[in-house]
């Protein structure tokens, strides 16, 4: 759920950084699709603010910059995010929105602004989201056995991330 100290009235956040070519790539096939952060994600109300944080990576040529525009409807409860602008860094100048770890967004649009930048919109999805609940059911359905460890092992053995199933079930035997 979200704090009481974030906006009530739907709302639109920003975040803008580099993104490496190959993982601009990746997410260029998704259009339309779901994106997950596995962190922490930090956002603000501030596009120029947003925009200079993409721009930072500007002589990196092996980065993509990305200017996310997040679009917000806080009656989405399931989902837990705040304003940190009280105790952040840099208090009210950044007016920072926190949204918690793998916070699932719908990405709506894909823009290319010029060379190597593009505007990605975004929309907060919850639990409801038809794709989301798809994938979550298949999921929950097919790793359904073991340990967690196991089913972990054997996830990233269907995404074809072999090498991280070899080091879980490693481990694993370790314990046996």
């Amino acid at each position: 759920m979200h704090s009481q100290n974030a906006p009530r009235q739907p709302f639109t956040v920003y975040r803008g950084q580099g993104l490496f070519n190959k993982v601009f790539e990746w997410l260029m096939q998704r259009k339309h699709g779901l994106l997950s952060a596995n962190h922490f994600l930090s956002t603000n109300f501030d596009k120029d603010l947003s925009r200079a944080f993409a721009q930072s990576s500007a002589d990196d040529p092996n980065k993509t910059r990305v200017f996310f525009q997040i679009r917000i409807r806080p009656s989405i409860f399931s989902i837990p995010f705040t304003s940190v602008a009280e105790i952040g860094h840099f208090g009210d100048i950044e007016q920072e929105i926190l949204f918690s770890m793998h916070t699932v967004f719908r990405i709506t649009k894909m823009t290319q602004m010029s060379h190597r930048v593009w505007q990605i919109d975004l929309k907060l999805t919850n639990d409801n989201d038809p794709q989301l609940t798809q994938l979550t059911n298949y999921l929950q359905n097919d790793l359904e056995d073991g340990t967690g460890w196991y089913r972990m092992g054997s996830l990233m053995y269907k995404m074809c991330q072999y090498h991280r199933a070899a080091d879980i079930y490693e481990t694993l035997h370790c314990f046996i």
